[in-house]
């Protein structure tokens, strides 16, 4: 099997995420666009467009924001699930070229560190306050019967609890869902000049 078969089928099983659909108009666009430009050997190629892996998180990056520019058109906002995913693709995208990665993209690995962190503090977090809750009720309950007025506080302090816990929650939800799209939108700003960068680049 010749380079270019053997690319364009190792290509092929990096797009797993894209329908079969949108992978096979991926492959048939830059199998015409390696016939147009006579790239038949791998190294030139590899020149042209890098590695299956690396061209692989270019598409997967162009597609995510393809489908975010259309989710705006449409007026559909999209979700901090597709969000985040799009960042993790972008910084894969741009990784894979680590010599023009530039401030941006070190800055959007920090951002993205720090959200990470505090990700984890809030679950710990809420994951604490939780046991609170369900601590202070289960001893309220069972002090019930044997020192009740101890057991009216806990039970007191545990619905309290219950109650922070359900206003904390959603204002939680919203706040990290304002942050993923700030980020996502840092994001396909970076990608876009990282595009054009490279782009520039390879011409």
């Amino acid at each position: 099997m010749e380079d270019k078969e053997k690319y364009l089928s190792e290509l092929e099983s990096y797009l797993s995420p894209l329908t079969s659909e949108e992978a096979d108009d991926a492959i048939d666009f830059y199998s015409e666009y390696m016939e147009d430009a006579g790239l038949q050997t791998k190294e030139k190629i590899e020149r042209k467009l890098g590695t299956a892996k690396q061209l692989s998180r270019k598409i997967l990056a162009d597609h995510s924001i393809k489908i975010d520019e259309d989710n705006r058109q449409n007026n559909r906002k999209s979700s901090p699930r597709f969000n985040s995913k799009m960042i993790w693709i972008i910084i894969l995208a741009i990784l894979s070229a680590p010599m023009t990665l530039g401030i941006g993209g070190i800055l959007l690995l920090l951002i993205v560190c720090a959200i990470f962190t505090i990700a984890i503090v809030a679950v710990v977090g809420l994951a604490t306050l939780i046991v609170i809750v369900a601590t202070s009720i289960y001893t309220g309950v069972l002090l019930l019967f044997t020192h009740w007025a101890v057991g009216v506080f806990y039970l007191g302090c545990g619905i309290a609890a219950l109650g922070g816990l359900m206003i904390v929650l959603p204002l939680l939800y919203w706040i990290c869902s304002v942050i993923i799209q700030m980020v996502a939108n840092f994001a396909r700003y970076l990608y876009r000049r990282f595009s054009k960068r490279r782009q520039r680049r390879s011409e």
